[in-house]
């Protein structure tokens, strides 16, 4: 456990909820200094949009990762 470790991931399921895969950290960088209120949207093509804001002391911004396989990676 690292109490400075905050991510978001995205879990999704193909069959009514049965099952789900995912992951619980986003690919790309940075994956870590997270600061929370993730945000995400699903566009008409399937695009996975995540948002999230970085830690201002370490990665302030506003930053994003997409999937464009339906969330599968």
């Amino acid at each position: 456990f690292d109490p400075f470790f905050v991510s978001e991931g995205i879990y999704v399921t193909m069959d009514g909820g049965t099952t789900w895969t995912g992951n619980d950290t986003c690919t790309g960088e940075p994956i870590a200094f997270h600061n929370g209120d993730p945000g995400i949207a699903i566009d008409k093509n399937g695009t996975f949009i995540l948002v999230r804001v970085g830690d201002p002391n370490f990665f302030p911004g506003v930053f994003s990762h997409y999937s464009t396989d339906n969330g599968v990676t």
